[in-house]
C-alpha cells in the first residue's frame, strides 16, 4: 500500500518542480516569442483611405494620393510600446468589392514621430504591386513608442494603366499589433525590433518631351544623369548600384526582404561583392500584363551582413512595348535594430 502513496508523492513533487521551472522561464526569449507570435493575442486596427477618383490612366508615382495620421491605441501612456506585426492593404471598389492590387502604386505605414527611429525611412513598412501584406517573421516586429499625440502615418497612392478604367477606389489598411504597456525597450521585449534599410538600383534619368518619355540631358561633365526613377527603353536591360557596407552600421542579419518593381520589371538580386556571393534574388510574376505577385524573404535565422563588405543590387527589366517606360528597383530590407 505504501508504493502507490510514494508514487503519488513523487508525481506531485515532479509536477510542482515542472510548474516552478515553467514559471521561471516565462520571461525567456523563446517562451515569450512563442507566446506573442500566437495570432490570437494580436489586436487588429482597420483604417480606410477613401474617395480616390480614378478617371484616366495614372502611371507609377502619378496617381491620386491620400494620407492620414492615426493611433493604434485609444488609451496609452508615454512609456507604452506598441509592436506592429503585419500590415495588409486591400483595394476596394465603390461598393466595397475587391479590386486588383495592380490598382495600388504603393502604400505605407510609417512614424510621424521620429523619436523611436532615426528617420521615417527606417521606421517604414511598405506595400506595393504584387505584395499586399508585410508580415514579419516569428519573434520580430517594429515597435512604436507611445506619445500623447497620434503618431502613425498611413498613405496610399493609386495606380492605373488602363485609360478606359473609371472608378472611385478605397484602400483598406489592416494592422496587426501587440501592446506592451508596462515594459520599455530596455527591459524584456515582446518581440525583437526590426528597422528598415533600402537598396535601390539606378538608371538613366528621364524627362517628358511632347508627352513622351525620353532620356534627360547629360550632366555638366557630359555623363548621363542617373536616378532611382529611371528610363526603360524597349528590350531587355539591367540596372544596378554598388552599395557601401556602411549601410549596415554593425554586423547584422536580414530577416525580411520585399521588392518593388514597376511594369516590365523581372527581378532584383542582392550580392555580397566582397565574398562574390548572391545573398538573395526575387522575381515578379505577371497576369494579364500586370504584376500579380512578387517573391519575398522572411526568416528567423536570416542572412548575415557586415559593415565592411561591399554590396550590389542588380535589377532586370524586359520592356516588351514599343515605347519607353519608367522603372524602379527597390529592396526593402529589415535588420535587427
Amino acid at each position: 500500500m505504501k508504493q502507490p502513496l510514494l508514487s503519488k508523492a513523487l508525481f506531485c513533487l515532479c509536477f510542482f518542480q515542472f510548474m516552478a521551472f515553467s514559471q521561471s522561464n516565462l520571461g525567456s526569449e523563446e517562451s515569450l516569442f512563442e507566446t506573442n507570435d500566437n495570432p490570437k493575442l494580436y489586436k487588429t486596427k482597420v483604417v480606410w483611405l477613401e474617395n480616390f477618383h480614378v478617371d484616366r490612366d495614372f502611371p507609377a508615382m502619378s496617381g491620386p494620393t491620400k494620407k492620414k495620421i492615426i493611433d493604434l491605441e485609444e488609451h496609452k501612456t508615454p512609456n507604452a510600446f506598441t509592436w506592429i506585426k503585419s500590415v495588409k492593404v486591400d483595394v476596394m471598389g465603390p461598393n466595397k468589392q475587391s479590386e486588383p492590387l495592380a490598382l495600388l502604386c504603393h502604400a505605407w505605414v510609417t512614424l510621424k514621430d521620429r523619436s523611436t527611429y532615426s528617420d521615417n525611412q527606417s521606421g517604414l513598412i511598405t506595400i506595393s504591386e504584387g505584395m499586399g501584406e508585410s508580415l514579419f517573421p516569428k519573434g520580430y516586429g517594429m515597435y512604436i513608442q507611445g506619445s500623447s499625440e497620434p503618431n502613425i502615418e498611413i498613405l496610399a497612392q493609386a495606380l492605373n494603366e488602363d485609360p478606359h478604367f473609371k472608378k472611385d477606389l478605397s484602400y483598406r489598411f489592416t494592422i496587426k499589433y501587440l501592446s506592451n504597456p508596462t515594459v520599455d525597450k530596455h527591459g524584456p521585449q515582446l518581440l525583437k525590433p526590426l528597422t528598415q534599410v533600402s537598396a535601390v538600383a539606378v538608371g538613366p534619368k528621364f524627362q517628358v518631351k511632347d508627352g513622351q518619355l525620353c532620356e534627360s540631358e547629360l550632366d555638366s561633365g557630359g555623363n548621363p544623369n542617373l536616378s532611382h526613377h529611371f528610363l526603360v527603353p524597349p528590350g531587355k536591360h539591367e540596372y544596378r548600384q554598388t552599395l557601401a557596407g556602411s549601410m549596415f552600421q554593425r554586423a547584422n542579419t536580414l530577416h525580411f526582404i520585399k521588392l518593388h518593381l514597376h511594369q516590365f520589371g523581372e527581378s532584383i538580386s542582392f550580392f555580397d561583392r566582397t565574398e562574390n556571393k548572391l545573398l538573395w534574388s526575387g522575381k515578379a510574376y505577371y497576369r494579364d500584363g500586370h504584376i500579380d505577385r512578387v517573391d519575398s524573404y522572411s526568416s528567423e535565422t536570416g542572412i548575415p551582413v557586415f559593415p565592411d563588405h561591399q554590396y550590389e543590387i542588380v535589377s532586370t527589366y524586359n520592356n516588351t512595348s514599343k515605347k519607353n517606360a519608367e522603372g524602379m528597383a527597390v529592396l526593402r530590407m529589415y535588420i535587427e535594430k
